[in-house]
């Protein structure tokens, strides 16, 4: 299953060997949502090796400088494993969607599940987003935040 990290503390220690762990286990790729120190980011890598070589960018997130980050490390179960298919997923109206879990009945062979629901939620209005991720939320279907 994916994984999804959260900062909620202002400094954060050992947090490259925290995010080698999760590469490990999850190594299908990585996607990124964070504060650079003027704005919000969002940056994907397929390889989480080539993630975890972003040394200073990773001193930046765990440091006081870096107010907040959301971090997804991919484990495919639908789709290519692909850079396209790395959380999070634009939704619309400046929110971003990140899953782990498998949702019945979307994704296939080259598009994940979430990757599928987050074209749906970009199409859908305010009131029908809200109604889709009540109805996932309580699917016992994974976790995910919406930024």
């Amino acid at each position: 299953m994916c994984v999804i990290a959260i900062k909620k503390e202002s400094k954060l220690e050992n947090l490259n060997e925290i995010f080698e762990d999760m590469a490990i286990h999850n190594g299908d790729g990585v996607g990124l949502l964070y504060d650079d120190g003027r704005k919000m980011q969002v940056d994907h890598w397929l390889d989480p090796i080539a993630f975890l070589s972003q040394v200073s960018l990773i001193d930046h997130l765990a440091s006081e400088d870096c107010s907040f980050f959301y971090i997804h490390f991919r484990y495919a179960t639908h789709g290519l494993v692909s850079r396209s298919m790395c959380h999070p997923f634009y939704i619309g109206k400046g929110k971003w969607l990140m899953h782990n879990g498998i949702i019945s009945g979307l994704g296939n062979e080259l598009e994940s599940d979430t990757s599928e629901l987050a074209g749906l939620l970009e199409r859908s209005s305010e009131s029908d987003q809200d109604k889709i991720l009540n109805m996932l939320a309580t699917s016992g279907n994974g976790k995910f935040t919406v930024i």
